[in-house]
């Protein structure tokens, strides 16, 4: 469920993105609008523009649908109705903070399900083998019985009911079972064996479930390493397009550079954005692994239901 969250989060910040773009697009489709109507820009200029405008309209559709299809995931991963509206707070992805695992830090697997599970099952065969070895105790039981009976020629309407011909007495008895087990063909001993045999199994498969769970940690804790890596790239790579397209629309107003170079900085700015919001839902989505590999996974589920019942 974290998984989807952050999905439905990144997909609106992409249609942000793209309205941004849209709305610099539109300024610029204006600028070129006033040199062709001034005889200072070609046909095809604005012709150029109008299409990626187009472009990023459908894409931005694109975006709207990836968006209500990630919601319906989520909902239906909550248990919610998917007709019901749903309501996420904005997140101002400026202000995630990335950091590096902590390679001392290892994980809790006592808070792990998979243990405790394990755990419970190890309680049982426990269990179960002493049971086997009940059966080698002698036991001891008391049994008793009280009761009325009645025989006559006629229906009985009672004790004293006046009824002739009937008679009514009672009886009563009580035993002691003593069972002393002394020879069953050592089936007995054969069940504790297997008993046995299934609890040292059952141990191996603990030892083989804790090295599965370090192994994820230790999966999760190097690839947040590397999302980290390639997110801060990729916030370096849109700083970089982005002061790009800024000289590049400055140079175009004033004559100084093509329309094409324009164009192909805004496209290469909304690749780098796009690039970005993808690689901090990579680095989200490794970080809830490493959440979990900790057994920590339930307080971050929790937090996040408290953000979205948030006003």
């Amino acid at each position: 469920m974290p998984g989807n969250y952050y999905q439905v989060l990144v997909q609106r910040h992409k249609i942000s993105l793209v309205d941004s773009t849209i709305a610099i697009t539109t300024k610029v489709q204006g600028i070129i609008k006033g040199q062709y109507d001034a005889g200072l820009a070609r046909k095809i200029d604005l012709g150029r523009v109008a299409v990626n405008i187009s472009n990023l309209q459908s894409r931005r559709q694109q975006l709207i649908n990836a968006v209500m299809l990630y919601e319906n995931q989520l909902k239906y991963a909550m248990g919610m109705p998917i007709q019901t509206a749903i309501q996420l707070p904005d997140v101002d992805f400026s202000s995630i903070q990335p950091r590096l695992a902590d390679a001392a830090d290892m994980p809790d697997l006592s808070n792990r399900t998979e243990l405790k599970l394990l755990n419970q099952q190890e309680k049982l065969l426990q269990y179960q083998k002493e049971s086997y070895k009940a059966e080698y105790y002698p036991s001891l039981s008391l049994s008793g019985n009280y009761g009325y009976q009645t025989l006559g020629n006629t229906f009985p309407m009672g004790k004293s009911g006046g009824s002739s011909g009937v008679n009514w007495f009672d009886y009563a008895s009580a035993g002691v079972t003593l069972k002393v087990p002394l020879f069953n063909g050592f089936a007995t001993r054969s069940r504790i064996r297997q008993a046995d045999v299934a609890i040292r199994k059952f141990k191996e498969d603990v030892d083989q479930t804790k090295l599965s769970l370090n192994l994820q940690f230790e999966n999760a804790k190097t690839q947040i390493q590397n999302n980290l890596v390639i997110l801060n790239n990729q916030r370096i790579n849109v700083d970089l397009a982005k002061e790009v397209f800024e000289h590049t629309q400055n140079n175009y107003n004033n004559g100084l550079a093509p329309l094409t170079d324009l164009l192909d900085a805004e496209t290469s700015l909304t690749e780098a954005n796009n690039n970005y919001a993808a690689a901090l839902l990579d680095y989200k989505l490794a970080e809830i692994q490493l959440t979990k590999a900790k057994g920590e996974l339930r307080s971050l589920l929790k937090n996040q239901q408290q953000n979205m019942k948030r006003p």
